[in-house]
């Protein structure tokens, strides 16, 4: 099946190492491996998107700077400024994104092919378009979007049960 094609060749990898976030497509129902990606019930598609980014606290990430420049202005008697304190800035993300938390988040929808629908679960357009601006070229018009022939309808979390 060719939409089974197109989502396991962006199926979800967790965030590793340097990566600071991760999307890809996971399983609606089940877990593991070889879990469908579609699960499909009267014509109808039901499909997972998953979104996972490492958390680091501006507060945690702007101390650790501070104590970097706090040493170098100590040991070397100079200011430091623009460019290098920047520099540190980076290198110190780069040394805490390894061991910072991931918080993920799950978005499901469905796809009607007969109705000509994509039906996708959400709090707000503005949050499902930028999860996926990337596949969708999109323009609102009251609630809805068309996007290539196929009518987005988003509905609101807090109203479905869960």
């Amino acid at each position: 099946d060719e939409l089974v094609d197109l989502l396991n060749a962006r199926r979800f990898v967790p965030c590793g190492g340097m990566k600071p976030s991760s999307f890809g497509w996971v399983s609606p129902i089940g877990k593991g491996e070889d879990a469908p990606l579609v699960h499909e019930v009267s014509g109808c598609y039901l499909l997972c998107a998953r979104k996972e980014e490492k958390v680091i606290p501006s507060s945690a990430l702007n101390e650790a700077v501070m104590e970097k420049i706090d040493k170098i202005e100590s040991i070397e008697e100079r200011r430091v400024r623009g460019k290098e304190r920047k520099s540190i800035k980076e290198n110190t993300l780069a040394e805490l994104l390894p061991r910072a938390l991931a918080k993920s988040k799950q978005v499901l929808g469905y796809i009607s092919p007969k109705d000509n629908l994509l039906i996708i679960r959400g709090r707000t357009f503005h949050q499902l378009h930028s999860r996926f601006s990337w596949q969708l070229s999109c323009c609102t018009t009251a609630g809805a979007t068309k996007a290539s022939g196929c009518f987005l309808k988003l509905v609101n979390a807090s109203q479905t049960t869960r």
